[in-house]
């Protein structure tokens, strides 16, 4: 019951994240990106069989965290309606803040990047932050066009810190 009810408020977000952007007079965000594949400028990265996922964790003001990045599609099919999101975890395993963004791309195309932008205010709480991504990508089978539509969805954990992420799914 409770991945249906994720699913549902996920879906709510993106929707509101959508509409937002849209009426917004000032565009989404731009992370400045190199060009250079894989990009040298992040300090992370954790990929999963479609995408690759790259950033910079720090934090902006005391209390206030913020990730830039870029996912990048390396798989052999279109990325569509990709959101990010970094949750704040206590020592209890517990989250106790997040912050979630779709990608200003709503369909990435193989090879192709779109970046990100969290801005995530902390409680205080927290000792890791943890970063969940996910994507639709056209599954096999028949759907209503022909093809089923599959949602993928990965994350890392204690994204802030200097190793190397496993995506988990």
């Amino acid at each position: 019951m409770r991945i249906r009810g994720m699913r549902a408020m996920h879906t709510c977000v993106f929707a509101a994240t959508v509409f937002l952007a849209a009426c917004s007079t000032e565009g989404p965000y731009r992370v400045p990106v190199s060009g250079a594949y894989p990009p040298p400028e992040f300090a992370h990265r954790v990929a999963s069989p479609q995408v690759e996922v790259y950033w910079n964790c720090g934090e902006a003001t005391p209390g206030v965290v913020q990730l830039d990045g870029v996912v990048h599609n390396f798989g052999g099919r279109d990325v569509r309606f990709a959101s990010v999101e970094a949750v704040g975890v206590n020592a209890m395993g517990q989250s106790v803040s997040d912050s979630v963004v779709a990608l200003p791309d709503i369909v990435l195309g193989v090879n192709q990047s779109s970046p990100f932008h969290i801005t995530l205010r902390a409680t205080g709480s927290e000792v890791r932050y943890d970063l969940y991504y996910w994507y639709w990508t056209h599954g096999h089978g028949f759907g209503l066009l022909g093809t089923s539509s599959v949602e993928r969805q990965w994350y890392a954990r204690n994204v802030c810190v200097p190793s190397q992420h496993v995506a988990r799914s």
